[in-house]
């Protein structure tokens, strides 16, 4: 992530501004929970072959940079 900003066409000082709000948010979120729930988009080809399915082609990708958008966090009952 932190080699991606660096590659950026900005100035240094929005690549140190943007790393700061990445780590503090990223310390942030680990403080509420460690458990992350990471969406994934899963697309699988399968070929029937001697009467077993194997996988032929498979792609997956992450809809987005950065930590999850979802986050399981506990709360108290009240």
């Amino acid at each position: 992530m932190l080699r991606s900003k660096l590659e950026m066409d900005w100035s240094s000082q929005r690549i140190l501004y943007e790393v700061i709000h990445d780590a503090s948010w990223g310390l942030v979120e680990y403080e509420r929970s460690e458990e992350f729930v990471w969406p994934l988009r899963l697309t699988m080809g399968l070929v029937k072959q001697d009467d077993r399915w194997p996988i032929r082609q498979m792609h997956w990708s992450y809809p987005g940079e950065g930590y999850p958008l979802l986050k399981l966090i506990e709360y108290e009952k009240r």
